[in-house]
């Protein structure tokens, strides 16, 4: 099978099937079961029945795939609570960036005095590793309403990177 191509004759990529995209997805969100505050964790074409049970409390949580989710693969709201307001981000810890960042800070200030171009040199490692952990880590989707990260979806062009002014709308 040819792939499509558009008016200019670039090739574009195929749409996976959907059956393809359920394999692939995997939910992480916080208990919603007041005071328990674990992360649960599944893949949803790992269940029989659309509930999942949480590990510490033995809560249960319902997810909705039907109508969130494209032919494409690409998700309209969260499965977990129907919220359309979505945000994409770097699949990456936070932590290890800002402790990154603190100890190129400190190791550029210690080497400052007697060598500043050591100083300088550890902080271009520092930019350049950024740029490496950037290009490497996938984005993952995130609901500003419950929190929960959804990966194995394709990347819906109408979600952007996180707004403060959505996020409070739902503190």
């Amino acid at each position: 099978m040819d792939a499509p191509h558009d008016a200019a004759g670039w090739i574009q990529p195929m749409d996976r099937p959907l059956d393809s995209t359920i394999n692939r997805l995997k939910f992480v969100f916080p208990c919603r079961t007041a005071r328990c505050g674990a992360l649960i964790e599944f893949a949803p074409a790992a269940l029989s029945e659309p509930v999942v049970e949480c590990p510490r409390c033995g809560g249960r949580a319902e997810f909705h795939l039907d109508g969130r989710l494209t032919p494409q693969g690409r998700l309209t709201a969260c499965p977990m609570c129907g919220c359309p307001e979505l945000f994409v981000r770097k699949d990456f810890p936070p932590a290890i960036g800002v402790c990154i960042v603190i100890i190129a800070g400190l190791a550029s200030i210690w080497f400052l005095r007697s060598s500043p171009s050591i100083a300088y040199a550890i902080l271009a490692g520092a930019a350049l590793l950024d740029l490496v952990l950037y290009l490497l880590f996938p984005k993952v989707t995130v609901c500003y309403r419950c929190r929960a990260e959804l990966r194995g979806v394709r990347l819906n062009p109408d979600h952007h990177g996180f707004d403060l002014a959505t996020r409070e709308k739902y503190s």
